[in-house]
């Protein structure tokens, strides 16, 4: 999948006239994590996104949107050119915070890497190396 920017914002807009503000809010904050699991998506819903809590079809629409797609091993990732829109986004709706919410998206990514890490095996190196790919994103943050 490789979009050019105007196919992205096309991509985009479509996607949030389709299927409304909470499924790309949702994906608004996904995009800080360079690739994810359907678990981090539940995880930014309950602590960012509590007027969806009891709505579990807006992570499947994020899941199954046209620029979102499964890389293998249940790992998922959004075009890179929509990634930027999306980030550029999240940036300008919650503007207006104190903490700028991106800094608590990548605070909320850490914690998550931190469990994620302590749970795997010791030599389970594809996960290993994807959780230090995702800390230097959020550490870049």
């Amino acid at each position: 999948m490789s979009l050019s920017p105007l196919e992205a914002y096309e991509a985009v807009m479509r996607f949030a006239r389709d299927r409304g503000q909470w499924p790309l809010r949702l994906a608004m904050h996904a995009a800080v994590a360079q690739s994810f699991r359907p678990s981090f998506l539940h995880l930014i819903k309950l602590n960012f996104l509590f007027e969806t809590s009891n709505d579990p079809s807006v992570e499947s629409d994020v899941l199954l949107a046209p620029f979102c797609e499964e890389i293998g091993a249940g790992y998922y990732q959004f075009d890179p050119q929509v990634r930027v829109l999306l980030l550029d986004n999240l940036q300008a709706v919650y503007a207006g915070e104190v903490n700028p919410r991106l800094h608590s998206m990548a605070a909320l990514l850490l914690a998550y890497l931190q469990q994620q890490e302590r749970s795997i095996d010791s030599q389970d190196r594809l996960s290993q190396s994807y959780i230090d790919v995702q800390r230097w994103v959020a550490l870049s943050i």
